[in-house]
């Protein structure tokens, strides 16, 4: 179990933060104040849960849902890893489909980049992703 400590409080993945609701999750990322961007996936589902934390434990509440399982805009077959750029602007790495979908913090569709491949802005299954403070992706 991964312990990540966010505003002075301890969680750990899948237990605290969300209950039952974050069964699958796999990597949370911050934004803005509050707000926690996860990623949730399963066999059945992807998607990108947003949710702000609370002062106390439990005391969370989810914002937006975004992504559906798929392979169109929008969609995730695979996601593996997340990142808030200083716009607070939401990107997404799929492994399976060799991309990186960028969202609003609400949830709305802007863009893809990448395709499969090894040469200049091609991916071989993506999975950590990190923005620095001017906004360089890794």
């Amino acid at each position: 179990m991964l312990t990540r400590i966010v505003e002075d409080r301890v969680y750990d993945y899948g237990h605290v933060v969300g209950g039952r609701i974050f069964m699958g999750v796999y990597t949370i990322a911050l934004g803005h104040g509050s707000n926690v961007f996860a990623i949730v996936r399963g066999p059945y589902s992807a998607k990108v849960v947003k949710l702000t934390i609370g002062e106390i434990p439990d005391d969370e509440e989810i914002i937006v849902e975004f992504g559906e399982r798929g392979e169109g805009s929008g969609q995730f077959t695979w996601p593996a890893g997340i990142a808030v750029d200083s716009q607070e602007n939401v990107f997404v790495t799929d492994e399976w489909l060799h991309r990186v979908s960028v969202f609003t913090a609400d949830g709305e569709f802007l863009r893809t980049f990448g395709t499969a491949g090894n040469g200049e802005g091609q991916f071989n299954r993506p999975s950590g992703i990190t923005i620095d403070g001017n906004d360089d992706i890794y």
